[in-house]
């Protein structure tokens, strides 16, 4: 199992597997959790830890589960995005030439050349369902389908809005967002280290 750092202090959990990432780091930024996600946060870490998670029924499981693998969350309503290369705008150079016409006219045209802008953005890509497993996380979208192995998973960065994950041999990473990203990073923070075999 790979070591993993866990800080649940106040307004931070932060997460990070041991590859160079240090959470304790001036790097390390807090999510801006609220005081309520903050208290939630804390008693359901708590709580998980004491009793540990009871798996789903297969009834209640969204998806075909694998041998030895068991749901322990279904989270809908998750947007996935991910991080493409866009052109946001154009810059241009000019070079202004005087043609002079007739007595007293006198044209100025200029040669413009454009240049694109390349820069990089999270983009919607689907929305579907995330089921938290004892061997990976899931997203079932409408078109597009995620599947993350534990053992891939280099780490799992919250936000306000939901949770970034980057992945082995993934140059780009992937954002997932939904209502509440609290309950879903505690399960899968407590599976890592108990529970899945990565």
């Amino acid at each position: 199992m790979k070591d993993i750092k866990i800080f649940v202090t106040g307004f931070m959990i932060s997460m990070a597997l041991v590859t160079g990432c240090n959470p304790s780091s001036k790097e390390a930024k807090p999510p801006p959790f609220t005081s309520q996600e903050t208290s939630k946060l804390e008693t359901l870490t708590q709580r998980v830890e004491h009793d540990g998670l009871i798996p789903l029924s297969k009834l209640d499981t969204p998806m075909i589960l694998k041998k030895g693998e068991e749901a322990y969350y279904v989270v809908t309503g998750v947007a996935l995005f991910e991080e493409k290369i866009s052109r946001k705008s154009t810059r241009g150079e000019g070079i202004g030439l005087s043609i002079r016409l007739i007595k007293g006219v006198t044209l100025h045209p200029s040669l413009f050349q454009s240049h694109p802008v390349i820069g990089k953005e999270m983009m919607k890509i689907d929305e579907g369902k995330l089921v938290i497993t004892n061997k990976r996380i899931v997203f079932m979208g409408t078109s597009k389908d995620l599947a993350a192995e534990y053992k891939k998973i280099l780490g799992v960065t919250p936000n306000a809005e939901g949770f970034q994950i980057e992945r082995e041999g993934r140059k780009t990473e992937e954002l997932l967002k939904m209502t509440d990203p609290v309950t879903p990073l505690v399960y899968i923070t407590y599976i890592i280290n108990h529970l899945s075999d990565s």
